[in-house]
């Protein structure tokens, strides 16, 4: 027997997402989702709800089947982890595919041996004999706050560039480029309304609706749950959109860095190798970008020689997100070479030509210093 989902959502247990990715996916079901499923803790839950590109997924999949073995599951990931009796979702997922997903678990009604099995090795029924339902025991009083021993140190030291909308601005960026034609992300907004970044290729320059807290959620929300197309301009409405942002001075650049920091949120691109080391090819320019904090120590220590990103925050005593972040600007730019462990390059200081005003500024400092 079927039930109405606005009644009886879907109890959904999950598994590999951080605190952060727990709350948005929460307020997608409770907006966008209609309430067709809502968040459990894991023994109350109905069925499970995987991330399989975190670090411990595998470990977090066997512990759930040998608790639930006849729980059904649906797993995220980039690509198909090939797991039986489990409904796969390829990311970037939206938020109506994984409605879909809740639709077909409950589609198939479980057979009453199945229940069985599954009261078996949760504990005793509770619900009253011939109710139909399956027995849940109530959740203890510490469920009720959010698992947090799945969030490891390897969660806040990596972010997938790939699950934010940060990679869908620089694939925009890229295309815009590459067409010379100009391009708009429409995007839903939590207020629920349609706001939009605008590419201009031909002028440099990126109009948005969108105020700056709003693109500061939408950077740390995952692509999945967030509704956005895309539509290209021809050319003569391209000549409108080029005269209502003719007082815009925000360009291509200035724009991606902006969004690569608000993405990064203090980690590094998964994949990163935190024991390389680290060197910039030339003093950055992030004159017009929120300030980072100890940019120019970051910049002078490794202008002087490469070294790894954990080193550098232990030599200038800054909190080592602060490093990530100043990373992910400079690498962005293009500004980042990595010279793996050992290697006589990551030993050597950096060899570059001096400055034509250095010898002029030497001179200004030795006056003011006093030396003749």
């Amino acid at each position: 027997m079927k039930m109405d989902a606005a009644e009886n959502p879907l109890r959904l247990a999950l598994y590999g997402f951080d605190q952060r990715g727990r709350e948005t996916l929460r307020l997608a079901l409770e907006g966008p989702g209609n309430r067709h499923a809502v968040l459990a803790d894991e023994d109350s839950a109905e069925a499970g709800l995987f991330n399989m590109d975190n670090v411990d997924a595998k470990k977090l999949w066997a512990a759930c089947q040998k608790r639930f073995p006849q729980r059904p599951a649906i797993v995220m990931a980039m690509t198909d982890p090939k797991i039986e009796n489990a409904i796969y979702l390829p990311k970037p997922v939206r938020i109506n595919a994984v409605m879909q997903a809740v639709t077909k678990i409950r589609d198939r009604a479980p057979s009453e041996s199945a229940l069985t099995q599954e009261n078996s090795s949760t504990g005793p029924a509770s619900t009253p004999p011939g109710s139909g339902k399956t027995a849940v025991k109530p959740p203890p009083q510490e469920a009720k706050e959010i698992n947090l021993s799945y969030f490891n140190k390897k969660q806040e030291f990596f972010y997938e560039p790939r699950e934010l909308l940060q990679t869908e601005i620089a694939h925009a960026l890229d295309e815009c480029n590459r067409s010379y034609s100009a391009m708009r992300l429409n995007i839903m907004t939590e207020e629920r309304e349609w706001g939009h970044i605008t590419f201009l290729p031909s002028v440099n320059k990126v109009s948005t609706s969108l105020h700056e807290a709003q693109l500061k959620r939408l950077c740390t929300t995952p692509l999945f749950l967030i509704d956005y197309n895309q539509r290209h301009f021809k050319e003569h409405e391209t000549m409108e959109l080029l005269r209502d942002a003719a007082d815009i001075t925000e360009t291509f650049d200035t724009f991606k860095l902006k969004i690569v920091l608000w993405s990064c949120m203090g980690r590094v691109p998964a994949g990163t190798d935190l024991s390389a080391s680290i060197a910039l090819r030339r003093w950055p320019n992030f004159t017009r970008l929120p300030v980072i904090p100890d940019s120019m120590r970051i910049t002078a220590l490794l202008i002087d020689r490469p070294r790894p990103l954990p080193l550098v925050a232990k030599v200038l005593n800054i909190p080592l997100a602060r490093a990530f972040n100043f990373y992910c600007m400079a690498s962005t730019a293009e500004l980042v070479e990595s010279f793996a462990p050992g290697t006589r390059e990551a030993l050597m200081p950096q060899q570059q030509a001096p400055h034509r005003h250095r010898s002029l500024f030497g001179s200004i400092m030795k006056r003011l210093k006093g030396n003749r």
